[in-house]
């Protein structure tokens, strides 16, 4: 938020009386430097104008600019094909994400106007007993079995004589020396 109100009007309000007495050439002086450091530019107008200057989309200065990017662009080359305020605004971003996907396509996009495809060697590399792996518990069912075996689907069954049970998953039939 700039403040309008100019120092140098308020310089010969703010003297003492014997100087506007004595010496009105000082007055005369301090108020003509006070409205050359008031012009675009210098350090007063500067200093009540910094909130504006700040903000990249709003300032007009190229001294700004140049400043930034000596400080936070110094790695980047003098001419990318990106809009270099709006680099500028969003570099943070890229610094953020640095070393990802997403940053490598913005850096391109910045320097190169291009895209990137990416190719991960992880997807590409055999590893040593990588497969999934399922062990399947199977169950034989014999004689003394009466019935529809497809019927069993989904209970659960328990062993004569060891005692043990479990759900059946899935039924199949299998024929074994002719018999069924």
């Amino acid at each position: 938020m700039a403040t309008n109100k100019k120092l140098s009007a308020l310089i010969s309000s703010q003297l003492p009386q014997y100087l506007a007495d004595e010496g009105p050439n000082l007055i005369a002086f301090m108020k003509a430097y006070y409205e050359w450091m008031e012009t675009t530019g210098q350090v007063t107008e500067v200093s009540k104008n910094l909130l504006t200057y700040q903000d990249i989309d709003d300032t007009d200065l190229d001294k700004f600019y140049d400043y930034f990017r000596r400080e936070v662009l110094s790695q980047f080359p003098q001419d990318f094909e990106a809009d270099k305020r709006l680099v500028a605004k969003r570099i943070k971003d890229l610094y953020k994400a640095k070393g990802t996907k997403l940053s490598f396509n913005l850096l391109f996009r910045i320097l190169f106007n291009e895209d990137l495809d990416f190719l991960n060697p992880a997807d590409n590399i055999l590893r040593a007993s990588d497969g999934r792996w399922l062990k399947e518990n199977i169950i034989r069912l014999g004689s003394p079995f009466v019935g529809n075996i497809d019927l069993i689907v989904g209970e659960t069954i328990t062993g004569q004589t060891s005692g043990a049970t479990g759900r059946v998953q899935e039924a199949v039939t299998v024929i074994e020396s002719g018999i069924r």
